[in-house]
């Protein structure tokens, strides 16, 4: 999208960083801007790589530096996976660290030190990344109404994965329970894809709810592999068609596979690394990997 004079996010303090990065706004980040600053929940739903998750945190930044050194926790980002929230935390230092801004913000999900999660109750973060069951046992604790008293947006991510199971039950009620903590809480959902969005809008939002919709033009490619050898009677892997897939890498500068389990992921990546004469960079990434081991895979 063309920047014009009628964006209000050309005065927004992350339009700096996104000048930087040689980036424009696109048109379901104005919208949402937009509506959230007059009030509105808001459902978004956009493709993977649309800026779905910066989305999410125009309002609650920009918020934050009107505000200036907010004290206590102002936003609460709940995803539906560990794994996705350290991401979500990565995404997120990148433009506060560029623009050296005055926003704290930290993970709590399972694997959070005890330590870290009593220093988090005494003094919490502007932000917190964490899951619906993690958020269920702060919404437990004694000083929970003093702890989310000042909460201003609850963001949910993945918002299709908390419809219609125990999941979401547990979730929407404590969303509620936030809600009577903060009264003046705004709820934002994401979500990549999903056939009712009404459905949605329904569960998520309550002040005058919204729904903004970005549909990518440009349609994927898609075409299988037709391997030449002989596919096995019983097993889950593709290890038959490695060679294939391989010379398949090869041909592309960035390859992603995706397998269904962490154990398949390591073995696909042990039979590819033991065919890897092209020396090529291939990587594993699973929820199980120590930090500074995901942190280089991504590199």
């Amino acid at each position: 999208m063309n920047i014009n004079k009628s964006n209000p996010l050309l005065l927004h303090p992350l339009n700096k960083w996104m000048k930087k990065k040689k980036w424009s706004w696109f048109p379901h980040q104005i919208q949402t801007f937009q509506y959230v600053r007059s009030g509105s929940d808001v459902v978004v739903f956009a493709p993977t790589g649309a800026g779905k998750t910066l989305t999410g945190f125009i309002n609650p930044i920009d918020d934050l530096i009107k505000l200036k050194k907010f004290k206590g926790l102002h936003t609460l980002y709940v995803s539906p996976l560990k794994s996705l929230a350290n991401d979500i935390v990565r995404n997120l230092e990148k433009p506060i660290k560029d623009l050296n801004l005055n926003i704290s913000f930290q993970v709590r999900t399972g694997d959070t030190t005890p330590y870290k999660k009593q220093k988090q109750k005494q003094k919490p973060p502007n932000i917190i990344i964490t899951t619906p069951e993690s958020l269920a046992l702060l919404n437990s604790y004694e000083n929970a109404k003093e702890f989310f008293h000042n909460l201003k947006y609850i963001i949910i991510d993945e918002i299709h994965t908390f419809l219609d199971n125990k999941r979401a039950d547990l979730l929407s009620l404590n969303i509620e329970r936030l809600q009577i903590f903060s009264p003046n809480l705004q709820r934002i959902g994401l979500s990549a894809t999903l056939k009712n969005k009404q459905d949605a809008k329904k569960w998520l939002c309550r002040k005058k709810p919204k729904i903004v919709s970005y549909e990518n033009s440009v349609l994927p490619k898609i075409k299988i592999l037709e391997s030449k050898e002989r596919i096995p009677w019983s097993g889950h892997m593709a290890t038959y068609s490695i060679n294939e897939i391989y010379k398949e890498i090869m041909k592309s500068k960035l390859t992603i596979i995706f397998v269904n389990t962490r154990a398949q992921a390591e073995y696909m990546f042990k039979n590819l690394w033991l065919i890897n004469k092209k020396k090529l960079k291939i990587a594993v990434h699973h929820g199980s990997l120590e930090k500074k081991l995901t942190f280089k895979s991504r590199k």
